[in-house]
């Protein structure tokens, strides 16, 4: 009995265990967004300080988030803002004075992560927003792992071509006479 190997199965195989975060079906990432209203100087509104979780949103090391926020649309008057931890201690990641922004950060840890904005002006401010998070097991490591399983997919279905064409008899030689 001649056993044949199958190599789309093969590859198909490798592909699923070299990508775990393929194969677990990891999520497209999280989009979420906004509005407030902020109180002039002074008052008790003035201020949003708030932890990404508390909106919603679970950051892990490696995500990459990208935010965007306006003030009056990017009218104005200008925000203080910034992107902070408290723990282990007081850290701000990003911040500036605008009427809007948008960036990326890499989350680089498990720290509790907070949002913050003070409006420094007499007048309110309608904040609008958005956040989306990519995970990081979409980024360049799951990618990785699928080039690589697909190397060792390749190299198997190679060793198995090579192995077949060791095996096979030589051809008959030609014992007609053209004479």
């Amino acid at each position: 009995m001649k056993r044949t190997a199958r190599p789309g199965v093969i590859v198909a195989l490798l592909l699923l265990i070299a990508s775990p975060g393929l194969a677990a079906g990891d999520s497209a990432g999280t989009h979420l967004s906004g509005s407030f209203v902020m109180g002039p100087h002074n008052t008790a509104t003035d201020f949003r300080d708030e932890f990404f979780s508390s909106l919603g949103l679970s950051l892990h090391p490696g995500d990459l988030l990208h935010y965007n926020w306006t003030a009056n649309g990017g009218s104005g008057p200008a925000l203080y803002f910034e992107i902070h931890t408290h723990v282990p201690q007081y850290t701000v990641f990003r911040n500036g004075s605008a009427t809007l922004q948008s960036g990326f950060w890499e989350i680089p840890g498990t720290d509790p992560y907070m949002i913050f904005w003070r409006n420094l002006n007499n007048v309110s401010e309608n904040v609008t927003y958005t956040y989306d998070v990519t995970p990081a097991s979409t980024n360049w490591l799951v990618l990785g792992f699928v080039v690589l399983g697909g190397g060792v997919a390749v190299t198997i279905v190679a060793i198995v071509a090579i192995r077949r064409r060791r095996r096979r008899p030589p051809a008959p030689a030609d014992t007609r006479n053209d004479d």
